[in-house]
Parts: structure tokens; sequence; C-alpha cells
């Protein structure tokens, strides 16, 4: 938050002047030291343009060197779904004592290694707490994930590469992020670096049915006066992993409250993380000898905010339910 300056003219050149921080810590400065203050102020601007610059050249550098990392991708792509062999020379490695053979799993024929990707979410406690037990049964289709580095405009995209499954007819899900270097000369301390703009994600095409994100819940309404019984249904949304390919959106780049605005950043930050830790690092997490050791990045908000993923309540209406069957017949009534 910007500095304000409260300056109490009198005239006299020993003057205090209040200056009221972010803190409401009050500073009493003399004229001079105020001018002093306005021009590192002032002076912080020019930082902030050079550590912009740094940033956007660090972008291109990451563009730059993305077909290198791009090889070792590839081939470890392949060995995960078989389609190369590694030989012996490739498999001299000494590997923990945790990771050892199953007698059960070699009785049965393997190619490459089984949900893979799977696994990898859920050793990651900062992926795994977006993932409910039924989104499982479709991330063991996920095959592969990738990212794609754009220099103009400044973004960078996630890639979801799934084999052919009976939940939806896409063979790539994508979350792209827009990025942003600009600087406020208003306030130029805000600058720390790479800022999320906007993003896009993939419609996802579902089969009938099998939408995680949408349950049908029936329930039973009773006649207060007849005594009948009729069951009625209806969606609600619910949690689900798949969410993520649903961007939280501003409208006209402007947010609500802060509780939009922690959305946003939780959303962007959980994109950042499988770009820069889960993928480059897949083989670590999937063996468990990596894990997220630092605090989970998106913690929950009080008691009146939302989780980026919440639950729904699915009893919310149940007192009204009695209420619905009487309130058609009402209604036909006055039709008639």
């Amino acid at each position: 938050m910007e500095t304000q300056i409260q300056d109490q003219k009198t005239g006299d050149a020993g003057t205090s002047v209040e200056l009221l921080g972010s803190s409401d810590v009050t500073l009493s400065l003399s004229k001079d030291e105020l001018r002093s203050v306005k021009a590192l102020k002032k002076l912080h601007i020019e930082y902030a343009k050079i550590n912009s610059e740094f940033h956007r050249e660090l972008h291109l550098l990451e563009c730059k060197y993305e077909h290198l990392y791009n090889d070792y991708y590839k081939k470890r792509s392949d060995i995960i779904s078989g389609q190369y062999k590694p030989n012996d020379e490739e498999c001299d490695f000494e590997v923990d004592e945790h990771i050892k053979c199953s007698e059960n799993k070699d009785k049965t024929f393997v190619n490459g290694i089984e949900d893979f990707w799977l696994n990898v979410f859920l050793n990651s406690t900062t992926v795994s707490e977006y993932i409910q037990d039924y989104d499982r049964p479709i991330l063991k289709h996920l095959k592969d994930v990738k990212t794609v580095m754009f220099e103009d405009p400044m973004s960078f995209e996630l890639q979801f590469v799934f084999e052919p499954n009976e939940y939806f007819t896409n063979d790539v899900l994508t979350k792209k992020y827009y990025l942003t270097l600009d600087v406020s000369e208003e306030c130029p301390a805000d600058f720390d670096g790479i800022r999320y703009e906007r993003c896009e994600g993939t419609k996802i095409n579902w089969n009938e049915g099998k939408n995680p994100m949408i349950v049908v819940i029936k329930k039973k309404q009773k006649h207060k006066t007849r005594g009948t019984v009729r069951t009625t249904s209806k969606s609600v949304e619910r949690s689900s992993f798949f969410k993520f390919f649903s961007p939280i959106t501003e409208a006209e780049d402007k947010v609500e409250d802060d509780g939009d605005r922690y959305l946003l950043n939780c959303d962007f930050e959980l994109g950042q993380y499988i770009k820069d830790r889960v993928i480059p690092f897949a083989t670590e997490y999937f063996t468990g000898d990596l894990s997220d050791d630092e605090e989970d990045m998106c913690e929950e908000l009080d008691e009146d905010g939302d989780q980026i993923f919440d639950d729904v309540n699915f009893d919310s209406d149940d007192d009204d339910d009695d209420d619905d069957e009487d309130d058609d017949d009402e209604n036909q009534s006055k039709d008639k």
C-alpha cells in the first residue's frame, strides 16, 4: 500500500511532518527529510523498471531453453508410456530401499509405469488437496503433463494429455496463463516480479453422466395435506480437480473483493507450481523422494470466505422441500 504523507505546513524550517505508513506507524520528519523520502520513493521506480526487465529476460531465457528440456521430457514420457525400453546402461542407478520389486506385479504384464501422473499428483500435498476420490479414476488416464512457453504475448500453457477414455472426448486439456510486467509509477513497491493477468482453460466435452463436477441429488417430497410422496432430482455443483480448467475470471479486470483476488492468486500459484516444480521433478514425486515441505500456498479463508474449490452443501434446501409441492399446487390452481 502506498504511504500517505500528511504535510503540516507552517513555514518553519524545522517543522515536523507526520508520515502515516501502512502499518499505522506515525513518523515525524523534517521538511528536508520529507523531500528525501519523496526522492527515494521516486527513485524506486527506476529499480522496479530494471527488475521488470530482469524478469522479462528471465522469461525469454526459459523460452530459449524450452527445446532442450523437451528432449528430456519426451524421453521420460516414452519410458513412462512403455514406448521406449531403457537399456541396461540407462538403468544402472542405485535407488533407495523403499523402492523395490513386487512379486505380485511381476506376475502381470505392465507396459511402462501404471498411474504415474496420478501418483505424482497424490504425492504432492499442494496438488492433492484439490483431488477428490471421484477424480482419481479419471486421472488414471492422464499420460503426460507438459509446459509450452510463449514470448509474445508473454504467457505459458499447461497441457494435460489423456488417453482415450469413457469420461470426455478431449485428447488434451489446457490451461494458459497470460503474464504482465507492468510497473505502476504510483505504487512501484507493489512490483515483485511477473504478475498473473488472466488465464484461459479448455472446455471439457464430458460424456453424459461422467462430469465429476455435477452430482444429481434425488429427494422425496411429501405433500402436507394429501400425504402423497414424489421424488424430485436436481443437479448441483461439487468440488473437483477439473474445476482447474474453468478459470476464475475478472469482469473488466476488476476484482469485487479480497476473496476474489485471493482465489485468482491461488489459481495462478497452483499453475505456476505445476510448471516450476511438479513437471520438472515428477519422477521424484512419484517415488516419494520429494515432498512439499513448505506451507500450503493457499490457506483457508475465514468463515465468510470461500475456498478455491469449495464443496457444496447438499442439504441447504432441505427445509423448503415440503413446501415445493404445495407451491406447485397453488400455482396450478391459480392457472385454472
